[in-house]
C-alpha cells in the first residue's frame, strides 16, 4: 500500500507504483511524473530518513529490491530553470493475502485424503485470510471474471460461495481487502477450473471390506469359476451422500442391465 503527500503549490507530482499492492519480498518500482514540471530535465533525488538513495537528472524511477517490512521514500523534484521545488513521500507497506478454495456439494468417499475438485454441477467456496491482527476492520472487495461482487463484499466479509454455471468451463475469483487505517491492503486471485465426475470401480473382498488401496483397471481379467463382488465409487459427484434420493445407480453388463441387491453401487 502507498500513502502519498505532496509539499508544493505551483506544480503537481505523482508516485506509482508496480506492484500496487506488494506482497513481503517482491521487487517494487517506483516512478515519479508530473503534468506541469518536465521530469526528465529537473533533478530528482531519492532519498530515505535523510539518506540520499539516487540522485540525478531525470532519475525518475527507482527499484526497491526485495521489501519484506513498511518502508518510507521521499523523492524531490527540482526544476533546474525555475528552482521550484516538490516533495512526495511514499509509504510501502508490503502486504499478503491467502485465498483458498474448497468444492462444496459433492461426493468423496470415506478416508479420502485429497482435495475435491469442482464439479460443474456442484459448488464452490472461497475463503480469504488477511495477514493482519485487525481483521475486524478488513474491507473485502470480491470480484468474479472481473466483476465486481457487491452483494458479498463488505467489513468482515472473508467467504465467498456460488453454484457453477453449466456454461463455463472455469471462473476467476479475485478479491481486494484493505481496513480503515490504510495500513493494510493486499489482493489475490484464483482460476478453478471445473472438472467432470469420475467413477472408479473396486473390488470388494469378503473379508477385508472394499480394497480402496487399488483400482480396476480397464484390462481386468476375471476367473471363469470364481465370484466377484464390484464396488462402483463416485469422485466429485454432484450430491454430498450417495443415500439421497436422488441418487440412482444402474449396472450393465454389455447391453444387459444387472439386477442389484442390497447397496446399489456394489454387484
Amino acid at each position: 500500500m502507498f500513502l502519498v503527500s505532496a509539499n508544493g503549490v505551483f506544480a503537481t507530482v505523482f508516485v506509482t507504483a508496480q506492484p500496487q499492492n506488494p506482497r513481503p519480498g517482491d521487487t517494487v518500482t517506483l516512478t515519479v511524473g508530473s503534468y506541469l514540471l518536465d521530469t526528465q530535465t529537473s533533478v530528482i533525488r531519492w532519498s530515505r530518513e535523510g539518506d540520499v538513495l539516487l540522485e540525478g537528472v531525470g532519475r525518475d524511477r527507482f527499484v526497491l529490491s526485495g521489501v519484506f517490512e513498511q518502508d518510507e521514500i521521499q523523492v524531490e523534484v527540482v526544476n533546474t530553470q525555475s528552482g521550484e521545488r516538490v516533495v512526495q513521500s511514499v509509504r510501502i507497506n508490503p502486504s499478503n493475502i491467502d485465498l483458498l478454495w474448497e468444492s462444496t456439494g459433492v461426493y468423496t468417499p470415506p478416508f479420502y485424503k485429497g482435495k475435491a475438485l469442482v464439479n460443474i454441477e456442484g459448488g464452490v467456496r472461497f475463503t480469504a485470510i488477511p495477514n493482519t491482527s485487525n481483521r475486524s476492520s478488513v474491507f473485502f472487495n470480491w470480484t468474479k471474471d472481473t466483476a465486481n461482487v457487491t452483494n458479498v463484499s463488505g467489513i468482515g466479509k472473508d467467504t465467498f460461495s456460488f453454484a457453477i454455471s453449466t456454461l463455463d468451463n472455469s471462473n476467476v475469483v479475485g478479491v481486494s481487502a484493505f481496513d480503515s487505517s490504510q495500513e493494510y491492503s493486499a489482493q489475490s486471485a484464483k482460476n478453478i477450473r471445473f472438472e467432470q465426475p469420475r467413477v472408479l470401480f473396486y473390488e470388494q473382498h469378503p473379508t477385508l471390506g472394499t480394497l480402496f488401496n487399488r483400482a480396476i483397471p480397464r484390462d481386468w481379467f476375471v476367473s471363469r469359476s470364481t465370484e466377484y463382488r464390484i464396488t462402483a465409487v463416485p469422485y466429485f459427484f454432484a450430491s454430498p451422500s450417495l443415500a439421497s434420493e436422488d441418487v440412482s445407480v444402474t449396472w450393465r453388463a454389455g447391453n444387459q442391465t444387472v439386477p442389484v441387491s442390497g447397496q446399489q453401487n456394489s454387484v
